[in-house]
């Protein structure tokens, strides 16, 4: 195995370890073809919703907006002044998110999902670019280092039981009115035959993959290529 990818989140790559290590990848479910969506026609259609964060990583993404605001700002200017907000205020330990600002999707995008927001996450640049990864790449460090792991992981799901790729069926997002997330995305969509780039999942998201099999000392590539 190689060596586990350096992140800013040490502590949460830790518990992930601890807590996915022996949990089966569903290999099924990566021989779903995908597409690698193309910023310029999706906009970031996968950054609507902005993400949960678990208390490390508000922690640190806290001291890098008070540390490199002003770069984060150049990069995202509608990054408000708290990009970072408590979802359950009265909970000094509960979740805290990404901020959203308004961003007009429908009627832009196609194929916009018509239970999606017009909103972004604070970090989405103009051109659809996550600022986070972009900062870190301008300081030498590699793209997904202060990237949340539920961002550069989508569409992959982690359960308990599995690590997946959710369709229609299994989206852990799907409530029915909502219609699900992951899969109603441009890159968790499947790809129709014949489609431009059209691959099965494992090899489409191979470079996710390696990244979360590192993580957590297995090849996770090798065993999503065998489904």
């Amino acid at each position: 195995m190689t060596e586990p990818p350096p992140t800013a989140f040490p502590a949460t790559a830790r518990a992930l370890r601890d807590a996915l290590a022996a949990v089966a990848l569903d290999a099924a479910s990566f021989a779903r073809p995908l597409a690698r969506c193309a910023l310029a026609d999706c906009r970031g259609t996968c950054c609507t919703e902005g993400v949960t964060l678990n208390a490390e990583e508000a922690m640190v993404l806290r001291a890098l907006v008070r540390r490199e605001g002003e770069a984060l700002r150049a990069l995202a200017p509608a990054m408000p002044d708290a990009p970072i907000v408590d979802e359950y205020p009265d909970d000094e330990d509960g979740p805290a998110r990404t901020a959203l600002v308004p961003r007009r999707y429908h009627g832009v995008v196609a194929g916009y999902p018509p239970h999606f927001a017009d909103a972004a996450c604070a970090f989405l640049m103009p051109d659809a670019r996550c600022a986070l990864q972009a900062l870190a790449e301008r300081r030498g460090r590699p793209a997904w280092y202060w990237k949340p792991l539920a961002c550069w992981l989508h569409p992959i799901a982690l359960g308990a039981d599995a690590i997946r790729l959710p369709d229609a069926a299994t989206d852990r997002h799907a409530d029915g009115a909502r219609g699900g997330f992951a899969s109603c995305t441009p890159c968790g969509r499947t790809a129709p035959a014949g489609a431009p780039g059209g691959a099965p999942a494992a090899e489409v998201l191979a470079p996710e993959l390696r990244a979360l099999g590192a993580l957590l000392g297995r090849d996770l590539a090798a065993e999503a290529a065998g489904g």
